[in-house]
């Protein structure tokens, strides 16, 4: 079931990470070998949802127990805590993809690059940014699916709309820190890094390019 979403889903992500980083470049360079980063991609999607629900449940027990939330407010907390969990384990395999997709580098070529240029700093790219969009991503997803998922089990278009609802509402909030994290993972190993910092990059994609760059 990964392997099969991957090969549906990678390519669309790699045209997605393009756009970020590159702009609207032609469909040409968009689409070129797009299953780069589909390995890092692979290992880091299989252990997403394992980490993510484990770390979910064991959240939500103890928010309900020890603080008292239910409902939507301690899916929404245990779901930043899943989110910061899974975030900050997986997010050496998010450098990599990404990098990966946006210099059209394939995956030892890629590490080589990274290691040699940066160290093991390579691997924590943007690593800031992974402990906020994943608390607020996740967070959301949970708290929004709790609010719309039918109590019915069997009301599957509904329970299946509520898990789209969820979903779009995560990827509304986090997208501009996505932009953000796209552009810091993907860009050139030093000294050819064009942003030091999410605060220099933010500065700059709104001076050259509006505050629609974020969306």
């Amino acid at each position: 079931g990964t392997a099969a979403t991957m090969m549906v889903s990678h390519p669309l992500d790699t045209v997605k990470t393009r756009v970020q980083v590159q702009g609207w470049v032609p469909w040409r360079t968009l689409l070129h070998r797009p299953f780069l980063g589909i390995t890092p991609h692979l290992v880091w999607y299989s252990m997403f949802n394992t980490i993510r629900f484990a770390s979910f449940a064991g959240a939500r027990r103890l928010v309900e127990e020890k603080l008292g939330f239910h409902g939507w407010v301690s899916a929404g907390v245990a779901g930043s805590v899943s989110g910061l969990v899974t975030g900050a384990s997986l997010h050496p395999f998010f450098v990599v993809k990404a990098f990966q997709q946006a210099t059209s580098t394939p995956l030892a070529p890629a590490c080589r690059q990274l290691y040699e240029a940066e160290s093991w700093r390579a691997f924590a790219r943007a690593f800031h940014l992974s402990c906020m969009r994943f608390p607020i991503g996740v967070g959301s997803f949970f708290a929004v699916n709790e609010v719309a998922r039918p109590s019915d089990p069997k009301s599957y278009f509904q329970r299946a709309a509520a898990g789209g609802l969820a979903g779009a509402t995560a990827w509304t909030l986090v997208m501009p820190l996505d932009v953000l994290q796209s552009r810091l993972m993907g860009q050139p190993v030093a000294p050819h890094r064009m942003y030091h910092g999410a605060v220099d990059c933010a500065r700059k994609l709104l001076r050259q390019h509006g505050p629609r760059v974020f969306v």
